[in-house]
């Protein structure tokens, strides 16, 4: 019975893990488009989804290890194997993250130095345009 119970946190585990893996996809997605409405839903889901995972790895904690079994061995073995590429998957998240808020942070500071020049010139010589079409 524990043995089953094991080898069904397992599949779970590993199921949650798929799902975490393709949320992340469409995180890094949803950053480079800048769509943020879709990356907070995503953010919101993977936030449900870590929290079934570490339900399943405390039932995990409670059953214990079987490693006798030769097709719990490979069940385990792809389980670690998705768990380092959704923690690959999340590095990569997380540089797209940082690479569009350092655009994001360039173009806004372009932007910024056009206005300032844009009011400055405007600001010197409207004084002066002012006082040629005057008559008097």
């Amino acid at each position: 019975m524990l043995q089953q119970e094991f080898y069904t946190c397992i599949e779970n585990k590993l199921q949650i893990l798929k799902k975490i893996a393709a949320n992340t996809e469409i995180q890094i997605w949803c950053i480079r488009k800048l769509q943020m409405k879709g990356l907070k839903r995503k953010l919101n889901e993977r936030e449900v989804l870590l929290n079934e995972l570490a339900a399943v790895n405390e039932r995990l904690d409670k059953v214990g290890t079987w490693k006798s079994n030769r097709e719990i061995a490979n069940l385990l073995d792809m389980m670690r194997e998705k768990q380092t590429e959704v923690l690959k998957a999340g590095q990569q998240a997380l540089q797209a993250a940082v690479f569009e808020q350092n655009s994001i942070k360039a173009k806004l500071q372009r932007i910024r130095m056009g206005r300032n020049i844009q009011n400055g010139y405007l600001k010197r010589w409207m004084p002066v345009y002012g006082r040629i079409n005057t008559r008097g």
